[in-house]
């Protein structure tokens, strides 16, 4: 149409165009926000639920057991010890949600 210097042709192309442009849009940013939800209530399950796991039973005082064992043994002083298990549970439960729906 643009070739040919059709002008009803062109504004019959730039109206659909405008009709895909406007129904279009919404659809994605609702899609991409609904996306955004979901991550952020999977995260905050899933941190609340390896954190139950994690103090479970006691787990953390087993766990901050076997690393004080581990840098006491090992030659060279170095230590093998847990710092703020807390962050690296949040971080990586974000890093696993945020890469699992980038496949979607």
């Amino acid at each position: 149409a643009l070739n040919t210097r059709d002008v009803s042709g062109f504004a019959n192309v730039v109206s659909r165009f405008g009709v895909a442009l406007v129904s279009g849009v919404p659809v994605a940013v609702f899609y991409r926000y609904q996306r955004e939800r979901l991550s952020l209530k999977w995260r905050e399950w899933m941190t609340e639920r390896v954190l139950t796991l994690y103090t479970a039973n006691r787990a953390f005082y087993s766990i901050e057991n076997l690393s004080t064992q581990d840098a006491s043994s090992s030659k060279g002083g170095a230590s093998t010890s847990l710092d703020n298990p807390d962050q690296r549970i949040a971080e990586d439960v974000r890093s696993f949600c945020t890469v699992s729906l980038a496949f979607f």
